[in-house]
This record gives C-alpha cells, sequence and structure tokens, in this order.
C-alpha cells in the first residue's frame, strides 16, 4: 500500500539552512526542470513489515528527516521532495512494488532499502526500466557488481564490514590475549541471505590472507525461532573468537540464548545490522556491554573528524530524529540519512532534472574529502556505482551506549571487557 510522506514539525528556515551547512552548497535549479506539478515524488522502498521492520523503519525515519530539512530549506529546485513509499519486505515483493512505482505511479527514481536480498531485487527491477536507484544502507558486495549503470551505493559493503572485522580481531583481541592471529580459533556464524553470506564469504577470505582457517562456518535463517542447537555446537567446539553476521530478532535470540546455556564466547564481533540498534540494547539488556561491532562511525562521532558543515549537520540530525523516534539514531538510520542528504543537495539540483544519464554524470563527479559526511565518508564513486570513500570503524556497547572505539581518529572511547567475562561472573541480566 502507497503512502505519501507528511511532512514533521518544521524549524526555521534560518535555523535549517544553518544545520545543513554544505549540503545546500548546490546550485538551485529552476523548477521547471522537474515536474511541473510543484512535488518532487521520488519511489522509496523499505522493510516496514515483517521479520526486518524494527531496522526498515528506522532507515526510512533517517531518509525522512534528510526530506524534512531539504523541503524546509526551499526543497530541490524550489520543488517540494515527496517520498512515495512501499512496503517491500521480500525479494518478490521487492520487485513487483519497485515495478509498480515506475509503471503505475510513473516515478522516475528510486530510493532504499535495508536487507541486502530486496536491494539487489529493486536495482533488477530499477535496471530493467533504467531508473536510477540509490541504495542506503544494504552492504552485499554484489549490489554493485551486476554491471547495472544507475545504482549507487554511498555507504560501506560487505568488503569493507568483513575488512574491520578481521582488523578488530588482528588489533584488539589479539594483542591482548598476546597470542598471533594466525594462532586464533575463530568461528563464523551468520544468517544465510545475501547478507550474511557476502560478509563471512569477505570476511573468511580476511582470514586466508592472515593465514587463518575458521574452525567453523554456520549458516542458518534469520526467521528462525530457535538457535539453541546452534549455541551447543559452538560451546562444544570453544573457539576464541565468535565472529557473526546477523539481523535484529536473531541477534537478540542467540545472545539470549546464549546466556541460557553458558556459552562464554571471550571475543564476539559482530557485524552492525542488528546489534547497532538501540532496541539491541533494550532486548537483551546490560548483557549488550562489551559486544563489538564493525559499522559505518555512526556513534557519536567526534566533531573534530568532521568538516565544520558536517558536524553542525549530525547535530541536527540527532536531534530531529531523536524527537520523532524517541531514541538516538542507530548506523542504517543514519547511513540512510546521509544517502538521502546527498542525494537532495549534492546530486539533484545539478543534475536539475532525474534523466538517469544526468544523474549518473553529476554522481561521478563527486570528489568529496573523507569527514565530509555526518559519517566521516568521502565521496569519491567508482564506475560499478560504490563509494570508494566509504569505510567502517570498531564500536562497542559500554555502559548501555554505542560507542566507536577504533580506529584512533573516530573513537570517543578505549575498548573494554576484552576478553568477554563469563557470564556468572556479570551478574544477573
Amino acid at each position: 500500500m502507497v503512502k505519501e510522506q507528511k511532512r514533521g514539525a518544521m524549524l526555521s528556515r534560518r535555523g535549517v539552512a544553518a544545520g545543513l551547512g554544505s549540503l545546500m552548497a548546490a546550485p538551485v535549479m529552476p523548477r521547471r526542470a522537474f515536474a511541473a506539478s510543484g512535488e518532487l515524488r521520488i519511489g522509496a522502498l523499505y522493510p516496514l513489515s515483517g521479520s526486518l521492520s524494527v531496522l526498515g523503519t528506522e532507515a526510512l525515519a533517517g531518509a525522512r528527516v534528510a526530506v524534512e530539512m531539504v523541503n524546509e530549506a526551499g526543497g530541490v529546485g524550489g520543488q517540494k521532495v515527496v517520498l512515495v513509499e512501499a512496503d517491500a519486505t521480500t525479494p518478490a515483493n521487492a520487485t513487483n512494488e519497485a515495478r509498480r512505482l515506475i509503471t503505475r505511479e510513473d516515478l522516475k527514481l528510486l530510493v532504499g532499502t535495508y536487507g541486502s536480498s530486496i536491494s539487489l531485487a529493486i536495482a533488477g527491477a530499477a535496471n530493467q526500466f533504467k531508473i536510477p536507484y540509490f541504495e542506503g544502507a544494504a552492504v552485499a558486495d554484489d549490489l554493485t557488481q551486476r554491471g547495472y549503470r544507475y545504482v549507487f551505493r554511498l555507504n560501506d559493503n560487505a568488503a569493507a564490514m568483513a575488512k574491520t572485522q578481521a582488523q578488530a580481531v588482528q588489533e584488539i583481541f589479539a594483542p591482548k590475549i598476546g597470542r598471533p592471529m594466525k594462532d586464533l580459533r575463530i568461528a563464523i556464524i551468520h544468517e544465510d541471505s545475501a547478507f550474511g553470506s557476502s560478509i563471512s564469504t569477505d570476511f573468511i577470505a580476511q582470514l586466508k590472507q592472515a593465514g587463518v582457517t575458521p574452525v567453523a562456518e554456520e549458516p542458518y535463517a534469520a526467521s528462525t525461532q530457535d538457535l539453541s542447537s546452534l549455541v551447543l555446537r559452538l560451546k562444544e567446539l570453544k573457539p576464541d573468537v565468535l565472529a557473526v553476521t546477523q539481523y535484529f530478532n536473531d541477534a537478540v535470540l542467540f545472545w539470549r540464548q546464549a546466556r541460557n546455556a553458558d556459552y562464554n564466547p571471550g571475543y564476539f564481533i559482530s557485524i552492525g545490522a542488528g546489534q547497532a540498534s538501540p532496541d539491541y540494547r533494550r532486548g537483551v539488556g546490560k548483557d549488550g556491554d562489551g559486544v563489538l561491532l564493525a559499522d559505518v562511525p555512526s556513534a557519536g562521532v567526534k566533531p573534530e573528524a568532521l568538516v565544520p558543515e558536517a558536524a553542525a549537520t549530525q547535530r541536527q540530525f540527532v536531534a530531529r530524529y531523536k524527537a520523532k523516534m524517541g531514541k538516538d539514531p542507530a548506523s542504517h538510520a543514519t547511513r540512510h540519512f546521509s544517502s538521502m542528504s546527498v542525494l537532495l543537495t549534492k546530486i539533484l539540483p545539478k543534475a536539475g532534472s532525474l534523466d538517469p544519464e544526468k544523474i549518473r554524470e553529476v554522481t561521478m563527479s563527486l570528489d568529496e574529502p573523507v569527514g565530509s559526511t555526518i559519517l566521516g565518508f568521502g565521496i569519491k564513486f567508482g564506475d560499478d556505482g560504490q563509494n570508494t570513500r566509504a569505510f567502517n570503524v570498531v564500536l562497542q556497547w559500554q555502559n548501555g551506549q554505542l560507542v566507536t572505539v577504533w580506529p584512533e581518529r573516530f573513537a570517543t572511547a578505549a575498548p573494554i571487557m576484552v576478553p568477554l567475562p563469563n557470564w556468572a561472573d556479570r551478574g544477573p541480566a
């Protein structure tokens, strides 16, 4: 079902313009360059129901904040931006919804989504109709490796996440216990969609470069209601390091069942999906403290690591998001805000229309240094549509807060609880 976004509470135009800073530096094009209706309509596909709904809703909320800020500052080319939203829950559903938005709603631009399998389906549909598609959070490498001319991803990919995951083992854990990485027993578990499988493949490649062969790789369905048998296998295996890729529901389920079975991973490093949401902390309580994750630097990036305009935008985004959602923005919400902001302020005004070739030309011309977006990314797209200046950091839950602990340029705290204490030493959940 389609619903058009309603405009939220507004700040003064002067305050918005100051907060947007460099985001609004792009030239304003005449209104006639877009549609004559006074509205710039963009298809927005997100998983708003089903197992990915928590993360999909948060991702859409981040995109909505970017739209509000741009609209309050005058829109794009004088036109109000309207998101035509669709619920994309499975690859088949996402394909149908993308085609419907293109053919029935006559939309010329799509954004989304969250899940990698869903994003691959949307990208395929967009490519069929030669419609630009901007992905804001999905990380499967395959998205930008299929030769699609009008698919673009500002955020990081699976290769970047897996590389950081491996670096965290080598630079944080191995020195703490005084053993080289090649002597560590490393096990991998992951949900079995394109997201988890892509991360696992890249992580194993990173391990092989370091001379490490994992002792186990265990895929499972994210929709499962019981991971106890997997937990027991890991308890028997006793790996030094457990590397995981999970969505929200299975992330909470696994950690709860690990405690119930008294499975004590010495070092736990996840990919920032399920563990990155504030709701993860609510789901596992203080048991979340010590959990490390490779993700974008969205958790309180040091202002001095950003250009001043990006730092101001970051503050305004966090304040608006918290007012809307009642919690801090997780990484996927921040990703979608950043991607939408770049699209609306740095690409479309310069393109002057929704012509796919003009959009691609402007996107390919962007060249901004690290620190120029609120995630700390720079912007420089490769020919495949992947931002080559996106990267990951290591975050950790500490005393109920998600903080950046590596590398030093972005770190706001030092890592703690390495290795993790046993459940018996933690006290009650």
